[in-house]
Parts: C-alpha cells; sequence; structure tokens
C-alpha cells in the first residue's frame, strides 16, 4: 500500500491521495524523522498539509522510503548521493530508492536459508494466519487465565486450528527446503489442549513467557532480588516437557525482564552500556545458578519481536548488537556463556526439573 501512493507522481495525486499521505507517511519513530532535516522540516509543517506544494509532496514519498531503510545502505551508493542531497527530489530518484528495496527484500530469504543451511541460526514459524491458537480451538480456554473474563458465544473449530499450524510448516518448508523444527505461537498463546495439534505435526518445541509457566506451576510469578535477578532460576531457565495423546512438545519460557530491557529499555542507554548490562545479567545468572548448587546445563531464553524494537535504538542498534556479541563471543571462549538454539541443544537439557 505504502508503495502505491509513493509511485503516484507528486503531480497528479488526488486529494484522497493526499490525505492518506499525510496521515501515513510520518508511521516511523520520531527519532528516525530527525535525521533526515527536510523530513522533519516538513513534519513540523504538517497541520498546513492541504497547502503544501507538489514538491514537498514528492520529497516526503521519498524521504519516507529513505527513512524506512537500514543507515549501513544509505552509507552506500546510491542512496548516500540522495541522503546527502536531502531534498528537492525527482520521480526518478523515488524509483532508485524502491528499486534498492526491492532488491534488499529479494535477498532476505536466500540469506536467512543459507544462513540456516550452515546451522548459524534456527528459524521458527508461526500458525499461518497469526491466530491465537487456544482461542480458534474453544474461546472458552480463555477462562483458564482470566476466569471472569466476559467472553462472546463460544467459538470452536479445531479442525481450523490444526490447518493453521499445518499451513505455517508447509509455508515454511517451501520456503526454507525443511521441516520446522520450533514454532512460535502467535502471541506466545498456549494451552495444554493445543499440545496435541503441535505435537502431531511433528514440531520439536514451542516457546512462550514466563508467566505463562509460572501460573502453569500455581505461582503468581518469578520473584526477583534487588539486582534484578530470578530467586529460582533452576525452574525458569530449562525447557518443559509437555506431553498428550499425540506425542510431547518442549516448550521454553523467555526471561520477560531481560527481553523487555532489550525491546524497551536499552534503547534510552548507549549501546555499549546497555550491551555491556544485558552480559553482566547473564553472568548474574549463572553466577545465582552456582551458588544455589543446580546442575545445568541451563538455557536462558531472549525473546522479542525484534522488528519494533531497533528503531528506537541510536543507529538502529548497531552499537548495541555489535557490542553485545563481542561480549558473548568473549564469553563463551571463556566457557561462561554458551550461545546456542533450541534446535542445538543437547538432550541432558531437555529434560523436565525435579518434582
Amino acid at each position: 500500500m505504502y508503495e502505491v501512493y509513493t509511485l503516484i507522481p507528486a503531480d497528479r495525486l488526488t486529494d484522497e491521495d493526499k490525505a492518506f499521505i499525510q496521515a501515513r507517511f510520518f508511521d516511523i519513530n520520531p527519532k528516525i524523522v530527525a535525521r533526515f532535516p527536510r523530513y522533519q522540516e516538513i513534519a513540523d509543517s504538517r497541520d498546513s498539509w492541504a497547502s503544501w506544494e507538489t514538491q514537498t509532496w514528492r520529497d516526503l514519498q521519498v524521504l519516507f522510503n529513505l527513512a524506512w531503510t537500514d543507515p549501513d545502505w544509505l552509507a552506500q551508493p546510491p542512496l548516500d548521493d540522495l541522503v546527502a542531497r536531502g531534498r528537492n527530489f525527482s520521480e526518478g530518484d523515488k524509483a532508485t530508492v524502491l528499486a534498492v528495496h526491492r532488491r534488499l527484500v529479494e535477498q532476505v530469504i536466500p540469506l536467512h536459508r543459507r544462513l540456516q543451511d550452515e546451522g548459524r541460526i534456527e528459524i521458527t514459524f508461526t500458525p499461518f494466519y497469526h491466530p491465537i491458537l487456544p482461542l480458534l480451538l474453544d474461546t472458552n480456554l480463555a477462562r483458564e487465565a482470566t476466569p471472569d473474563l466476559p467472553l462472546p458465544p463460544r467459538f470452536t473449530y479445531g479442525v481450523d486450528a490444526i490447518a493453521q499450524v499445518e499451513k505455517g510448516i508447509a509455508f515454511y518448508e517451501a520456503t526454507f527446503g525443511r521441516r520446522p523444527a520450533g514454532m512460535w505461537p502467535a502471541e506466545g498463546a498456549v494451552a495444554q489442549e493445543i499440545v496435541g495439534i503441535v505435537a502431531g505435526a511433528g514440531v520439536q518445541w514451542m516457546a512462550s513467557d514466563e508467566e505463562v509457566l509460572a501460573r502453569s506451576l500455581g505461582q503468581a510469578g518469578f520473584s526477583r532480588d534487588a539486582r534484578e535477578i530470578v530467586r529460582t532460576p533452576a525452574v525458569l531457565y530449562r525447557p518443559y516437557r509437555v506431553t498428550s495423546r499425540n506425542g510431547e512438545v518442549y516448550v521454553i519460557f523467555r526471561d520477560k525482564a531481560l527481553s523487555d530491557k532489550v525491546g524497551f529499555t536499552y534503547s534510552g542507554m548507549s549501546g555499549t552500556a546497555a550491551a555491556q548490562d544485558f552480559v553482566r545479567r547473564l553472568r548474574l545468572i549463572r553466577d545465582e545458578l552456582r551458588a544455589q548448587g543446580a546442575e545445568g546445563p541451563f538455557l536462558v531464553s531472549v525473546i522479542l519481536d525484534g522488528e519494533n524494537a531497533w528503531e528506537h535504538y541510536d543507529n538502529d542498534g548497531k552499537a548495541f548488537l555489535h557490542t553485545m556479541y563481542r561480549l558473548l563471543e568473549e564469553a563463551q571462549a571463556e566457557g561462561v556463556i554458551v550461545t546456542t538454539t533450541p534446535l542445538r541443544v543437547h538432550r541432558p537439557l531437555l529434560r523436565p526439573p525435579p518434582a
């Protein structure tokens, strides 16, 4: 949709087109808008959009698309020239930006497939149309978590829930050349009743949130000490085996506090300081496990909507990510922390904790 409105020549925009562009071509973090002086200038004059000249509309079309481009690509030809010029763009400039976008998009799946085939990453899938699987199976399952929740008339379509998982797997297999091992349920929503569906589809593991684990264990949550370290780390930081008549699935639970720091908090710090804090916390978790005499190994899962986080960081979080990976490599060389994926976790780790 955004590309469609970008492609319309600025001198042919209708009032309806302009209303859409004015409403939606600022759908980006203000921190990023501020990187482009002309973009900020247009944003500051947004209330008077009815009087904008054709060149202003064209500049906005180009700048919106430039702003959604990673800074590394903006520093390379042909986009570096457009960034340096900053304004008075032509219709040809729009075509240049969109051509780069298409080229980059075309590289995404081949790159990730290659990294997967090299064993460097693991790619998960989600049920095809991103349904909340337990609610698709039976809306009354919502009361398992919130007994007093007002609900609409009961909706239960188990066949559709099965199809959503199967379609997700089929799409993954067609895209990446193999069946997926792991699933991220939409919004991390799980229920005992979906285990049979997931296991029956051959999925080996899925992931959810620490609060789901706490409630499943009859706890209000995981308490943390003054350092924000979980007081019972041996309970949180390991996979659980969940069984059904159709088989079993391992479930891992994310450290919500640590994940939220990456997603929401660290963007307000320098990238280096944030990365140092992240790895320091991992080391503290390890220290606490050792102090409690817990037998490992253990798995700390950090899970977040990564596409939503980086625009809030300076320079798309590059300082944070580069420093974090360097520190993790150093910690791995020390034998303190091992970076892994759930599929690569050895069988001894995939066992339930003692009762």
